[in-house]
């Protein structure tokens, strides 16, 4: 939970310690994910830092770790910034040890004191006590409130009275369009309230100033017009006032600010997309709404943030999050390698510059390889029995290296032909080589980890719906004390918390009526 801190003795000297093990025995959420994914693991890492800081305010003295599904050796900047601001962290944080640990790894265990007996661990919900309002009706906006969401706060959709972007996306069961079913909804959703408000005319935006009065903030995702015309009728509110949250594709100022963008456009703007092509081809695009979620993990980091630090210091907080920008200072650009060699490395589904390094076929499939350097390449060298490799100069001298890379190959496919992806993976783990196998998404479902950990979980939805697979929590809190579980619940229906907010917002029920006859609510 946020609240506010309880005194604490200055006496009491806090410990943070960040453990990131090198090892290259890892396990993500999601075996055999690309380098992409690393960033946004940063930014659950970030999280589940502030939420620690959170629990600590309310007083307890107990200890308390972390544990975030993390790449082990990573360096995503996201968190060792904030790891080497720990002296400041360690004011706040008294008590705790938090833990980025590798699960492959035996020697990696977590004290006994703390281990939990469960497979499936209890992740709690810090964020009960915590109020949000989300508006814009996009995916954007929803995939940055959604984690709050999932781990306790209310969050109330204020929904375009056309229900948005997000209801109307596919797929839709038995393919029949339902502003209910859709699927980004019933995922990004869950957990929410729902109150549908025409934003555009007056009495919906005193709808909004009603409803703001002692949420901790808004999030928006609009046409930045909009967005700053619901600024200044925030600002009315004065010392009331929410923080505020505006995702905008370029942010507020600039010759782009008023730019509409898509999901492709976004990332074609940061180089990424060139960075999913192969040299002289034409890029490939991600997923969709990869891009788009990305920059919302962005927008929920610095969301706690924000909301935190007012809980803390009293001083509301303005944010821009633009979606350029949030996606360029991700891992997955090209900028610190082209600010150092002024040219775009070559791109091609396998490197013959430190292989191997990319994707290589098994007898069922791809395994994903990033071992062309020390240690990965010795170890590789002797998992497939070839330990004169590792000592062989055609492969040890960087200008030879790129000549004998068939040479090489002719050790290394027919062992890996010879094996099916999880074969060659677990028997490459025991010799520390970096790589993982490419999953569908019913295989990262059932795999072993996954299944072990609970990482996907059965929701029941609305009626006519029944149970539909998510992901399950992004990090996990383990607490000596008794905490309420975490639970992801169902996403609403349109509109279906109509009477509740305007209730609590102070609406008799004659003007709730008025207001649903003008067609302001729904």
């Amino acid at each position: 939970m946020l609240d506010e801190r309880s005194e604490r003795s200055t006496s009491t000297q806090a410990k943070v310690r960040s453990r990131f093990q090198p090892s290259a025995r890892l396990v993500d959420r999601f075996r055999g994910v690309t380098s992409h994914s690393i960033c946004s693991a940063g930014y659950i890492a970030t999280m589940a830092v502030f939420d620690l800081i959170n629990h600590y305010s309310l007083g307890s003295t107990s200890r308390r770790c972390f544990e975030a599904v993390y790449r082990c050796g990573n360096r995503d900047s996201a968190v060792t910034r904030l790891m080497a601001r720990h002296s400041v962290l360690s004011n706040e944080c008294g008590g705790y040890v938090i833990i980025c640990r590798n699960p492959q790894d035996p020697d990696d265990v977590l004290p006994e004191s703390i281990k939990m007996t469960s497979p499936n661990l209890r992740a709690g919900q810090p964020f009960t006590g915590v109020s949000v309002i989300e508006i814009g009706g996009t995916v954007a906006a929803a995939g940055a409130t959604k984690t709050l969401a999932d781990f306790g706060a209310d969050v109330i959709k204020l929904e375009p009275m056309t229900g948005g972007e997000i209801r109307r996306l596919p797929p839709f069961p038995d393919d029949t369009p339902h502003v209910d079913r859709g699927a980004y909804h019933l995922a990004l959703d869950s957990g929410k309230r729902s109150l549908a408000v025409d934003l555009s005319t007056l009495s919906g935006v005193q709808v909004l100033l009603d409803l703001s009065t002692g949420v901790d903030a808004v999030v928006m995702h609009l046409p930045p017009r909009e967005a700053r015309s619901l600024l200044t009728a925030l600002a009315t509110l004065g010392s009331e006032a929410p923080t505020s949250l505006v995702m905008t594709p370029h942010g507020l100022e600039g010759p782009l600010a008023d730019n509409e963008e898509d999901d492709i456009s976004i990332f074609a703007r940061t180089n990424r997309m060139l960075r999913h092509s192969f040299t002289g081809e034409e890029p490939l695009r991600y997923a969709p709404y990869v891009p788009t979620l990305q920059w919302a993990a962005t927008a929920t980091a610095v969301l706690l943030a924000a909301i935190w630090g007012r809980r803390n210091d009293g001083e509301r907080r303005s944010v821009e999050v633009a979606a350029v920008e949030a996606l360029s200072g991700n891992v997955d650009s090209w900028y610190v390698p082209w600010t150092f060699n002024g040219v775009d490395p070559p791109r091609g589904p396998e490197t013959r510059l430190g292989y191997p390094n990319g994707y290589l076929r098994c007898s069922d499939g791809l395994l994903a390889f990033s071992a062309g350097t020390a240690p990965f390449f010795s170890r590789l060298c002797d998992a497939i029995g070839q330990p004169q490799l590792a000592t062989d100069p055609r492969f040890t001298d960087p200008l030879e290296k790129p000549k004998h890379y068939d040479e090489f190959m002719h050790y290394l496919k027919p062992y890996l032909a010879a094996r099916t992806r999880y074969q060659a993976f677990t028997e490459l783990q025991e010799y520390g080589v970096m790589c993982a196998p490419l999953l569908d998404i019913a295989e990262a479902i059932r795999d072993p980890q996954a299944v072990a950990r609970g990482s996907f979980v059965e929701v029941e939805q609305q009626s006519g719906i029944g149970e539909i697979t998510l992901a399950g929590p992004p990090f996990r809190l383990r607490d000596a004390s008794p905490i309420e579980p975490w639970q992801i619940r169902s996403a609403p229906t349109f509109g279906q918390h109509m009477a509740e907010l305007l209730t609590e917002a102070g609406y008799s029920s004659a003007e709730q009526i008025a207001l649903f006859r003008a067609g302001v609510t729904s």
